[in-house]
C-alpha cells in the first residue's frame, strides 16, 4: 500500500508515489521535521540524480505527522551520496541541491536557513550521540565569523525510514556563508584578483590537488596538499592560480623564516591570527583527531576587504569529542596539534603552520586570553552542558526510532572509543568527556601555555629530561620556605619539596612514572617565580 501525494503546477495536477506502509509503520509522527525523498534510480556517489522531496514541518515544538501535507517544501532536488570514510557506513550522508523543472539550482530557506540551493544531510552513524557535528558547529558559531547552521530532522528515502539526520549548510561562498567577494573568470588583475578564494587541506583526487607545499611538517613527512574549493580546481584561471599560490608561498616562507614573529613583516602580515586561534580552540576543545589535517578550510577575501587568510569554517567532527580510538583521539589530555608526534607514520599529517605559530609568545598569549574570555561565556560548563541537553531534548523520541533502524547501541562501530549499551550512556559519556577536556584545557592555558619561553630568574632546573633525580640551582642562596611542586598534566599535585635555606643547589628525587609533568617554584608568599615542563624517562 502506498500513499499518493499530489502537487499542482502550471500544467495542472500531477502525482507521484510518496512512501510505502513500511516507512509509515516506523514513523507516524515526530517532533522533528520529516523529509521524504523519492528517486527513480539508485542514488550514486556522484553525480546528483533527480528526486522529488517533500518536507512536513509545522514549526518548532509542533508535532509533525507523516499523513500531513508537504507544507514546507514540495519540489525537485538533486541528490548524491557524500563523504569519504563515512561512505562505508550503512547509514549514508547526502549532498542536496534544490532544483527547478529544468534541474537548475533554486534558492530556498530550507528549515529556516538563509536562502540557498546547496545543503548537506549528515547521517551520524559511528557517532551514537547523534550530535557531535551539531555541537561543534554550534560552538563554532559562537566564536567564529561563520559556522554551518544546523537542524535535526528525520529522513525517508525511497520508502525506507533512515533515522535522525542533521541538516547543515555546505561550505561555499555566499553572503550568508563564507562572505567573501565572488571571483569571476575575468578577474585577473588588480584588487579583484586578490579575493575571494576558499582552499583546504583534505583528501581528494589527484587532479583536485592545487599544489604541494615545499615545506615539510617534519623530516621524512609527506608533502602537504593544498586543494581548491572555490573557485573549483577546473574553473580557476592561470592568473588566479599564480596569485593565490604566490601569496601562500610567500606566507609560508616568512612563517618558516627567522623573523616570522615580527608584527609588521612576519606572519601577521598574511593571516588573521585571531581566526586561527578560534579555529584551534574548537579543534582542541573537541580533540578532533582529523583537526588541522583533513576537511580543514581557510579562505581569503580581496585586499580591499582585509585580504588576510582566515582559518575556517570548521567541518566534520563526527570523530571528535572522544569518538576515535586511534592516535590518542579519545584522550582528554594532550593537544590535537601534536598529532604528528603521536602518529608520525600517518599519511595525512598536520601542516607546519599550526605548531610554528605556537613558537610565538604573542600568539600563545592571545590564545590564552581568548580561551579565558570564551570560558566566561559561550564555552562555560553551564552553556555547553545546556547545549547538549537541549539537543538531546530536541531529538527526543526520534533517537529511539533511529536506533531501532540502526541497531548499533552496544556494538563497536569504527572508530568508537566508548561503546554504550544505551543512548543515554552515549550522552553521559559525551558530557563527561567534554567536562574533563574543559578541565584539562583550563589547567594547560593557566600553566603550560602561559609559560614565558625566556624567564630571567637565575634559576636552573636540570637535567630535563630526567630519570627522576632533579637539581635546582640558583644564582643566590635560597632564603628558606621556597617550594617546588610537581603536577600532572591534568593539574593533580604529585609531589612537593621545600628548599634548604642558605644553599644555592638542591637535589630532589621525583617519585613518578615516565611522562610529562609541570613544575612550579613558589615563594613563601605564594608567588610563582618559575614554571615549566618536566619530562621523566
Amino acid at each position: 500500500m502506498k500513499r499518493i501525494s499530489f502537487a499542482k503546477t502550471q500544467f495542472g495536477i500531477f502525482l507521484w508515489l510518496s512512501f510505502s506502509v513500511s516507512a509509515f509503520a516506523q514513523l507516524t509522527s515526530s517532533n522533528l521535521p520529516i523529509v521524504v525523498i523519492n528517486t527513480e534510480v539508485q542514488i550514486p556517489d556522484e553525480p546528483k540524480v533527480l528526486g522529488k522531496m517533500g518536507i512536513i514541518w509545522n514549526g518548532d515544538g509542533v508535532e509533525n505527522k507523516i499523513t500531513d501535507p508537504y507544507n514546507h517544501y514540495d519540489g525537485s532536488v538533486g541528490i548524491e551520496i557524500r563523504g569519504q570514510s563515512s561512505q562505508s557506513f550503512d547509514k549514508k550522508s547526502y549532498g542536496i541541491e534544490l532544483w527547478d523543472e529544468d534541474q537548475d539550482g533554486v534558492d530556498f530557506g530550507l528549515l529556516g536557513f538563509p536562502e540557498e540551493e546547496d545543503f548537506v544531510f549528515h547521517g551520524p552513524f559511528s557517532d551514537k550521540s547523534l550530535m557531535r557535528n551539531a555541537l561543534a558547529y554550534y560552538l563554532a558559531s559562537k566564536n567564529m565569523e561563520y559556522a554551518p547552521k544546523i537542524k535535526f530532522f528525520e529522513l525517508v528515502i525511497n520508502d525506507e525510514y533512515l533515522g535522525v539526520y542533521l541538516l547543515t549548510e555546505r561550505i561555499k561562498r555566499d553572503k550568508n556563508r563564507v562572505d567573501i567577494k565572488k571571483l569571476d573568470a575575468e578577474d585577473i588583475s588588480g584588487d579583484k584578483l586578490t579575493g575571494g578564494y576558499i582552499l583546504k587541506f583534505d583528501k581528494g583526487l589527484q587532479e583536485e590537488i592545487a599544489w604541494e607545499s615545499p615545506i615539510l611538517p617534519f623530516p621524512g613527512a609527506g608533502k602537504t596538499r593544498i586543494m581548491f574549493d572555490t573557485p573549483d580546481y577546473d574553473e580557476i584561471v592561470p592568473e588566479q592560480f599564480n596569485y593565490i599560490k604566490g601569496y601562500i608561498d610567500e606566507f609560508e616562507s616568512v612563517l618558516n623564516g627567522p623573523e616570522f614573529k615580527d608584527p609588521t613583516n612576519g606572519y601577521a602580515k598574511y593571516i588573521d591570527a585571531e581566526s586561527f586561534i578560534d579555529f584551534s580552540l574548537i579543534n582542541e576543545l573537541s580533540r578532533n583527531v582529523d583537526g588541522y589535517r583533513l576537511s580543514s578550510f581557510f579562505y581569503k577575501d580581496r585586499e580591499s576587504e582585509g585580504g588576510k587568510i582566515k582559518a575556517g569554517p570548521v567541518w566534520d567532527f563526527n570523530l571528535a569529542f572522544g569518538n576515535a580510538n586511534y592516535c590518542n583521539g579519545s584522550n582528554i589530555d594532550g593537544w590535537a596539534w601534536d598529532f604528528n608526534s603521536v602518529c608520525p607514520d600517518d599519511y595525512w599529517v598536520i601542516h607546519f603552520w599550526w605548531t610554528k605559530l605556537l613558537e610565538d609568545p604573542s600568539y600563545i598569549s592571545k590564545m590564552k586570553d581568548r580561551w579565558i574570555e570564551l570560558r566566561k561565556d559561550v564555552f562555560s560548563d553551564e552553556k555547553i552542558m545546556f547545549a547538549i541537553d537541549s539537543m538531546q531534548s530536541e531529538i527526543g523520541g526520534a533517537g529511539v526510532r533511529n536506533f531501532e533502524k540502526w541497531d548499533v547501541l552496544g556494538e563497536y562501530v569504527w572508530p568508537n572509543n566508548f561503546v554504550g549499551q544505551t543512548y543515554q550512556k552515549e550522552i553521559t559519556y559525551l558530557k563527561t568527556w567534554v567536562q574533563d577536556r574543559l578541565n584539562w584545557m583550563d589547567y594547560q592555558f593557566d600553566v603550560v601555555l602561559a609559560l614565558e619561553p625566556e624567564q630571567e630568574t637565575g634559576i636552573k632546573v636540570y637535567p630535563n629530561p630526567s630519570s627522576g633525580t632533579l637539581f635546582i640551582q640558583s644564582e643566590d642562596a635560597w632564603k628558606g620556605g621556597e617550594k617546588m611542586k610537581i603536577y600532572s598534566t591534568l593539574g593533580q599535585e604529585i609531589q612537593e619539596f621545600t628548599f634548604a635555606e642558605g644553599q644555592k643547589k638542591n637535589r630532589f628525587d621525583i617519585l613518578a612514572g615516565n611522562g610529562i609533568y609541570i613544575y612550579q617554584i613558589i615563594e613563601p608568599n605564594g608567588k610563582v617565580i618559575l614554571r615549566g615542563k618536566l619530562i621523566l624517562n
